[in-house]
């Protein structure tokens, strides 16, 4: 095809898995263990948001649960959005 060779190759998981995934990562007691030890004063979750299980989460429509284009967290892409891996770097990929 006359292009460049690729320097680098991505793989990614199932989208449906990955988010599901992180929902659990974040509602870990390990987790806001660790995040309290580097931030002190980072308040902790209430109890009943760590223990929502995902389907709930989905079902009420939960910001956390819900994926809408174009919106980004803490100036960087939405953690759902796969395509982030195969953009590159450029501005318009975030």
């Amino acid at each position: 095809f006359n292009l460049p060779q690729p320097i680098y190759m991505n793989v990614v998981r199932d989208p449906v898995e990955r988010v599901i995934s992180w929902y659990y990562y974040v509602r870990a007691p390990w987790y806001y263990v660790e995040r309290k030890q580097i931030f002190p004063d980072l308040a902790l979750p209430d109890p009943e948001w760590l223990k929502k299980d995902f389907e709930s989460c989905v079902l009420n429509g939960d910001r956390e649960c819900r994926y809408i284009e174009g919106e980004y967290h803490e100036g960087i892409g939405d953690h759902r959005r796969q395509t982030l891996f195969f953009c590159g770097h450029s501005e318009k990929c975030t």
